[in-house]
């Protein structure tokens, strides 16, 4: 085991850790050896991994191995560019953009569909529907980010 899944698995295991290879060509092999200890971890105590919901999210400008297959459960996971995880979409360069436009966009639309549905104009009632239906998805999430 290799890698930083395989060092948290030795640490977990009371194993002494070693050191990560400062191979740039061997990163690949210790990534794909760290994923297959994760999966054979997850087979001995009986946690499934989906590895259909996997993916490789490369971070960076400069991805070396973006050619290489990496795979899970003789699975290959593919390579993708941003990744939606826990309502959070992340792009490969740490960038919320495509999050933050989806979230106004969403806002926008509620908040259009409160004006229109609401035959009421009254200010503190379309003040308690703003803050009952459109205020949440504006502030999910906001102060882990």
């Amino acid at each position: 085991m290799g890698g930083l899944f395989g060092t948290a698995m030795r640490r977990l295991e009371g194993q002494p850790a070693q050191a990560p290879p400062r191979c740039p060509k061997c990163n690949s092999s210790v990534l794909q050896g760290g994923l297959d200890a994760l999966f054979d971890w997850s087979l001995k105590w009986q946690l499934n991994v989906s590895a259909i919901k996997c993916v490789m999210l490369q971070l960076g400008h400069t991805r070396p191995n973006r050619h290489f297959k990496y795979n899970s459960n003789n699975l290959v996971l593919p390579n993708v560019t941003e990744v939606k995880d826990l309502g959070i979409t992340v792009s490969h360069e740490l960038k919320f953009k495509r999050h933050i436009r989806d979230i106004t966009t969403r806002a926008h639309q509620r908040a259009s569909l409160i004006l229109r549905c609401f035959k009421s104009k009254d200010p503190s009632s379309l003040l308690k529907a703003f803050v009952t239906y459109v205020r949440p998805l504006l502030e999910y999430k906001v102060y882990q980010l």
